[in-house]
């Protein structure tokens, strides 16, 4: 079996990043960096909590929502720590707006838990995925 740690995501990326509960890596494989992240979503899922690892911890950085045009916005809010011209946060915006054509360089690297409900990921086709078996058929359907 593969290691979870470093197993890339290479389709539903975005729905992978906005299904709920995601734990993932970013990394630019030409200069080495990357960045962690947890995206949570509100109860009503149209707004979604990010937090970035930094100095060891994750911090909250703000969240996204779908804007009136349908594009997704980032939010630093009031207790933010990460302006939207931060390369983190940067980096998160350039792999959402280019999730159906992914540089090959840029991976996504899920943390071995379902994005959807955040269960640890057991067999092969879900740590392929990033998803569990149920929450796939729900992604795939919706």
């Amino acid at each position: 079996m593969p290691s979870i740690e470093r197993h890339y995501i290479k389709q539903y990326i975005r729905e992978f990043i906005f299904g709920g509960r995601a734990e993932f890596t970013i990394l630019n494989t030409i200069n080495d960096i990357k960045y962690q992240y947890h995206v949570k979503a509100n109860e009503a899922g149209n707004i979604w909590f990010v937090s970035v690892k930094i100095d060891g911890g994750y911090r909250y950085a703000g969240f996204i929502k779908k804007n009136n045009e349908k594009e997704y916005e980032y939010i630093k809010g009031k207790k933010g720590m990460l302006s939207a011209d931060s390369v983190p946060i940067k980096g998160l915006l350039w792999v959402i707006r280019h999730a159906d054509n992914m540089h090959p360089a840029i991976k996504v690297i899920h943390h071995g838990r379902c994005a959807k409900c955040g269960k640890e990921l057991t067999d092969e086709e879900s740590i392929e995925r990033g998803f569990g078996p149920i929450c796939y058929k729900r992604v795939v359907r919706d």
